[in-house]
């Protein structure tokens, strides 16, 4: 029987196994955090955080009997996957993952190579065969809990005292690097495997029908088809619109039609991510109620539409519908932010005219998206200046940025005027209507907050608050029975995504049970 030449406590195997594991097989993530950070504090903070929460997750993880087993086929992962990402300059995430679990054998044989062996050799088998000669000293069972306890809780506290005296540069550097991420072994496959299997499940799970009872019942006195045009804004907060009383005329654009706007000036996001909000929005959920993730295998108000005969059709401009455009008529112009929004509306009465029938359009915006505000409107839209022309926030001041933004809502309000000529040219052959809303707000250096997703229940104004606004021309309105008078009244109240589904649903005709009176904005105004 061989001897163990080493005896060390836990606590100090879990310490060096955390030291190698993250120095020697994170060779491309600190090369690329160095050339982004510099060797500086922020470096030495993030490393810092990285050992930290990698402590703890070994911590809690490697227990009597599995510490070894499970240590050395981390290595072995680790080793593996440094081979892959160091010959062919591969990031690991979820689409990698599922694109293995899609290879044949034939094609794994392929990348087998010499130096894939000399790497797991060198980087896994030789320490793991040091760990197993390895005896590693464990406290009975409920004293070692206690400890590992503690020591989570001791560490998350001094994780705590090192990122929240630097949260403003450390969100912003999360938000601007998050593929980092994807090069830091092992946090890079072990979220790609959760997310991975989350895809399969979902992608596996039956579909959940919406509205099957639904039935359209036109109210309108005209024999018009209804066009509904939706345009689902990104990024923009209800606080740097003039129409709702910002002193700057970021609506500029919009003043023609000033008097046939309903702008409602409080209302919340769903969320403060396009990942929740998106799907939210066009979700039969409240916002209290919806779950991230169930828009994969769950009917929305798009369906519901299709389902009473109305022609759906989406069109993208931004980083994808969210799952609510799986099952309608989908146009994609341009891909990684390369057109500006007006892409949207190529074609479009063509578009309209091809669609017969009672017709809804999606338009989805890039809006203002952070947090390279300069990128998203034309150079004949740099209305307030200087700007921030970089990604890096920490290198503009505050009024830079503001500038950029507001430049873009301004942009954005041009965008929205040019959709209510369009179907102003249609009126005579539609009863036409647009609604307006974006997906969430966003913090523009405000508490020293920059761009957004934060938790909703700490979230600022700046990333809840957003501007929705609908179009309703007088003859729209009298052949959609709605008293514009009463309407406009509705407007001061307080208002959120949880509306839209409701709202649409009524102005749509449809009745259905999933249908909620007290959330449709119109239901007060609509005349009998």
């Amino acid at each position: 029987m061989k001897k163990n030449f080493l005896h060390v406590s836990f606590p100090l195997f879990n310490l060096l196994f955390t030291l190698i594991s993250f120095f020697c097989f994170n060779i491309i993530f600190l090369r690329k955090l160095l050339s982004v950070t510099g060797f500086g504090l922020p470096f030495i903070i993030v490393i810092l955080v990285i050992l930290l929460l990698l402590f703890i997750a070994a911590d809690l993880l490697l227990w009597p009997h599995t510490a070894k087993p499970s240590a050395i086929l981390i290595l072995f992962l680790n080793a593996f996957c440094f081979y892959f990402m160091n010959t062919y300059h591969v990031s690991i995430d979820k689409i990698m993952l599922l694109n293995a679990f899609q290879t044949d054998l034939a094609e794994a044989s392929d990348l087998l190579s010499f130096r894939l062996f000399l790497c797991l050799l060198v980087g896994a088998l030789l320490p793991a065969l040091l760990i197993s000669r390895i005896h590693i000293r464990f406290l009975p069972w409920r004293q070692e809990l206690r400890r590992r306890l503690t020591r989570a809780f001791f560490l998350i506290i001094v994780i705590g005292a090192v990122i929240f005296p630097n949260y403003k540069y450390t969100a912003q550097f999360l938000r601007n690097h998050r593929r980092l991420k994807y090069d830091l072994l092992p946090v890079n496959y072990f979220g790609a495997v959760i997310s991975a299997v989350q895809i399969i499940y979902k992608k596996h799970h039956p579909l959940v029908r919406i509205g099957t009872d639904a039935v359209f019942s036109p109210y309108w006195n005209n024999h018009k088809p209804l066009l509904l045009v939706i345009v689902i804004g990104e990024t923009a907060r209800a606080q740097n619109f003039s129409l709702g009383g910002y002193p700057r005329d970021t609506n500029r654009d919009l003043e023609p039609w000033r008097n046939q706007l309903l702008y409602f000036g409080d209302t919340s996001a769903c969320g403060t991510s396009t990942a929740v909000s998106l799907p939210c929005i066009f979700s039969a959920q409240r916002r209290r109620t919806f779950k991230p993730g169930s828009e994969a295998y769950t009917e929305n108000l798009l369906d519901v539409f299709q389902r009473v005969g109305y022609r759906v059709l989406w069109r993208e401009n931004n980083s994808g519908c969210k799952n609510n455009c799986d099952r309608v008529k989908t146009e994609t112009f341009c891909s990684n932010y390369a057109c500006k929004d007006e892409i949207l509306l190529k074609d479009f009465i063509p578009t309209v005219k091809s669609l017969p029938g009672n017709t809804v359009i999606v338009l989805h915006q890039q809006g203002s998206h952070g947090p390279a505000y300069h990128r998203r409107y034309p150079d004949h839209f740099k209305r307030y200046t200087p700007v921030c022309t970089t990604a890096d926030l920490s290198r503009c001041l505050q009024n830079e940025i503001i500038n950029a933004y507001d430049n873009s809502i301004a942009y954005t309000s041009y965008v929205l005027a040019q959709t209510i000529s369009l179907l102003s040219r249609l009126s005579a052959d539609y009863n036409t209507l647009m609604l307006f809303v974006s997906d969430h707000g966003e913090s523009l250096g405000e508490k020293g907050l920059y761009l957004h997703a934060a938790p909703y229940i700490i979230a600022p104004r700046e990333q809840t608050k957003v501007p929705m606004l609908i179009w309703l021309s007088p003859a729209n309105a009298e052949a959609l029975k709605i008293d514009l008078s009463c309407a406009r009244k509705t407007t001061a109240g307080r208002r959120s995504h949880d509306n839209i589904f409701h709202t649409l649903l009524g102005l749509g005709g449809i009745n259905t049970a999933e249908y909620r009176e007290n959330l449709d904005i119109f239901a007060s105004c609509r005349k009998k």
